[in-house]
């Protein structure tokens, strides 16, 4: 609309490819296999047949040129190849020029799907190492939570030991020392109330909880 040397544009036929572009690019990402190099294919042959009615449909095999980033290399690099060589195909038959058009494509279409292909692999490198880092955390908190289960095994064994025999103790010498008698019970509250303590900060480390 702002540059009249340029070609007129059929405005209908390029809102239509539009509808059809869509599906497909969005399609891409749920698709696996061969499929999505269907899906690349099929946005191609759309740049080309849309090519007449407005000259920078290019941009389509642009798009497609980011999608095939997806791509394992050797597929990535037949795509682009072939999608940048099928689009200067077209413009040479209908007489333009496809030198400049296929040089623009080239380098648009390859520094995009190369920069997007190391920002893909970043990605998954760092989700990878956030995962294990994750998955170190998760470990280390199920080795700190059995290390409390120890400890506390170790503490109520002998904590509930002594609390038996000075219960048995205070049983015994009810009828003939009172007074020993409450000292040993005196004993039995402070060495549950020592445990509880005890217990309290064993476990205090094992209150926190994730997200997951």
């Amino acid at each position: 609309a702002f540059m009249p040397k340029f070609p007129p544009v059929n405005w209908w036929v390029t809102a239509a490819s539009v509808l059809v572009f869509l599906p497909m690019y969005f399609g891409f990402f749920w698709l696996r296999g061969w499929r999505r190099i269907a899906a690349l294919a099929g946005i191609v042959a759309l740049a080309v047949a849309v090519m007449p009615a407005n000259f920078f449909a290019n941009t389509y095999v642009i798009y497609a040129s980011i999608l095939a980033a997806h791509l394992a290399l050797n597929e990535m690099l037949g795509v682009f190849l072939i999608a940048n060589a099928a689009f200067a195909g077209a413009v040479l038959y209908l007489g333009g020029p496809a030198t400049t058009v296929g040089l623009i494509n080239g380098l648009s279409g390859g520094l995009a799907m190369f920069g997007c292909r190391f920002w893909y692999q970043n990605a998954r490198k760092n989700q990878a190492l956030k995962l294990s880092q994750l998955e170190v955390q998760r470990i280390a908190a199920l080795a700190e939570r059995e290390r409390i289960g120890r400890d506390l095994h170790d503490l109520l064994g002998h904590t509930l030991s002594v609390i038996a025999l000075k219960s048995e103790l205070a049983a015994k010498l009810i009828d003939r020392d009172i007074d020993a008698a409450r000292g040993e019970i005196k004993e039995v509250e402070r060495v549950t109330r020592q445990a509880l303590f005890e217990v309290r900060r064993a476990v205090t480390g094992m209150r926190a909880h994730g997200l997951l």
